[in-house]
């Protein structure tokens, strides 16, 4: 095996490893157990778009991830992929995670954990114990990226805030608001994304997301031990 070839078979088995069904984006991650409060974050972003004809004229459909990642555990990273409106080929993109893609996913990873949930203003984010959709375990604060109209008034944005919250025991804890965390995972995606478009070869582009993932999983530690225990485990 040369070693064009040797390289994407460890992209494609990298992809593999993260993602036991490459050409779908499962929920894939490991999350510690239940226990102290964790501060989590969440976000999505926008990979690339496709231009399709059909009747209707021409639309771009867009590739958009959004993802969960636990603060200090880089093995807790989760990746799922949305499913946005068709928008037109000029469209800057398809818009912030919907309440559909959103709801299955926070149920599944979220309630219960006792998490503290950092994430932009969409308002799909918007559940836990302090807000009106209730999901056991969860207490939700979230931060304003850009300037918006809240309650009348124009808020300019803040990238990161301190938040007040009081637990269902009484506690009061202070927690640091902001997506630096998950938006850091979104640049080391792209970086392995660089040369790659949407167009060209899906599911080769679909192994590089996974490789990225797995990639971040096992960031600071002995790589060529984990790639032999992953090629072990895949055979």
């Amino acid at each position: 095996m040369n070693y064009l070839n040797y390289l994407n078979y460890l992209k494609y088995s990298r992809g593999f490893c993260s993602c036991p069904h490459p050409r779908r984006y499962t929920d894939w991650g490991s999350w510690e157990s239940v226990g102290p409060w964790q501060d989590v974050e969440a976000d999505e972003v926008d990979l690339g778009k496709e231009v399709v004809a059909d009747e209707d004229g021409t639309h771009a459909r867009w590739e958009q991830l959004a993802g969960v990642v636990q603060r200090g555990n880089s093995s807790s990273l989760v990746l799922f992929k949305t499913s946005p409106k068709q928008t037109k080929v000029r469209s800057p993109g398809p818009g912030p995670i919907t309440k559909r893609d959103w709801m299955p996913v926070a149920k599944r990873w979220l309630k219960g954990r006792c998490v503290f949930l950092h994430t932009d203003g969409a308002r799909s984010y918007k559940l836990g114990i302090n807000r009106k959709r209730f999901l056991a375990g969860v207490v939700h604060d979230y931060v304003v990226h850009k300037k918006k109209k809240i309650g009348g008034n124009w808020v300019k944005p803040k990238y990161v805030q301190l938040f007040r919250h009081k637990l269902p025991d009484g506690t009061v804890v202070c927690t640091k608001g902001g997506t630096q965390i998950i938006d850091r995972v979104w640049r080391h995606i792209r970086e392995q994304m660089t040369g790659r478009k949407l167009t060209t070869n899906r599911r080769l582009w679909e192994n590089r997301i996974r490789g990225a993932q797995w990639l971040y999983w096992y960031q600071g530690q002995d790589l060529w031990a984990k790639t032999g225990e992953m090629l072990e485990s895949i055979q």
